[in-house]
């Protein structure tokens, strides 16, 4: 890494950093509008519902769900499907939910059609 250094040129390469074996990444930190991909696969996501996109997260930006009608789409892609040989998939997201309980029926990540 160079630091204050005018004449370094870039060489960051985003969709580099994710691997053929991470099939969706998204970092939250749009403000407003697509909620893009960091992988190479584009499985890029629409708000619905009034999502409020970014606010104030624990690294670099984050969206706020009214925990009744927000959440995201994201098309049908191959890339997303379940390995067929293991029957694995593994996800992983931050959360910070305002309160606790009294909502039922609410997923985090719905189930396939």
């Amino acid at each position: 890494m160079y630091y204050g250094n005018s004449s370094a040129t870039g060489q960051e390469n985003p969709t580099g950093v994710w691997d053929s074996n991470f099939m969706i990444v998204q970092h939250q930190n749009e403000a407003s509008g697509t909620l893009y991909d960091a992988t190479a696969n584009n499985n890029d996501g629409t708000p619905v519902g009034g999502v409020t996109q970014n606010v104030t997260g624990m690294i670099d930006g984050a969206d706020t769900f009214d925990g009744t009608d927000d959440y995201y789409t994201i098309p049908d892609a191959a890339s997303l499907d379940i390995d067929s040989a293991t029957g694995e998939i593994l996800m992983e997201t931050w959360i910070y939910p305002h309160t606790s309980g009294g909502k039922t029926g609410n997923r985090l990540f719905p189930k396939r059609r």
